[in-house]
């Protein structure tokens, strides 16, 4: 008989820290992963281009554009022409 409370309150235990966790431990939903957040929330998406002269890639907001119209990783590299 006590082996049967015991695995009840354990059970009971189990559900109520599940509970716990889901709701976040403030009362308040957790966001899920696939979504439901604010856009600005969200990670930036961004194209990566490949610098001219070592190939290396690297997002386009960092990257460096030549007058000839190719992408550099760096000052030096922009000066090469390839």
């Amino acid at each position: 008989m006590a082996v049967s409370r015991l695995i009840f309150w354990l059970l009971v235990g189990g559900l109520a820290i599940s509970a716990l966790r889901r709701l976040g431990g403030d009362g308040s939903p957790r966001h899920s992963a696939s979504g439901g957040g604010s856009p600005a929330d969200a990670p930036r998406i961004e194209n990566m281009v490949r610098c001219a002269q070592c190939g290396g890639y690297l997002p386009e907001s960092e990257a460096l554009r030549g007058q000839d119209g190719r992408w550099a990783c760096c000052p030096e590299h922009q000066g090469h022409s390839g």
